[in-house]
């Protein structure tokens, strides 16, 4: 019985990195995203949020958050909004360039679903 469990254990994760491989491939095919910068973006869709909140919402820690969205810096696709006088503290807000990545993205996605 347990040679059984961890075969299907094996078997999942192998699962879950083919997916998460293939999500990665396709998200670098066509928006240059990665997974997590999808993510965050998608935390800032609705509204503006700080990188301890988006952190917080995608399960991330705050320095992963700040990385990709230093990878992402300058591309257009985000933008940082100040609070008063300090440099520390600020809101993240998705652009309209942003959200049709995001679009894109989405419509590859069912795609593949369709596929499926």
């Amino acid at each position: 019985m347990q040679d059984l469990i961890n075969k299907f254990v094996r078997a999942k994760k192998s699962a879950t990195k083919a997916r998460r491989e293939l999500s990665k491939v396709v998200l670098s095919g066509t928006s240059g995203l990665s997974v997590e910068q999808v993510l965050i973006l998608e935390a800032i869709t609705i509204e503006a949020r700080t990188v301890s909140d988006i952190a917080k919402r995608c399960a991330m820690h705050v320095s992963s958050v700040s990385r990709a969205l230093a990878d992402l810096d300058g591309k257009g696709i985000f933008e940082r909004l100040l609070d008063g006088g300090d440099m520390r503290y600020c809101m993240i807000k998705i652009t309209a360039h942003g959200k049709n990545l995001l679009a894109m993205v989405d419509e590859v996605h069912l795609g593949l679903v369709d596929k499926i």
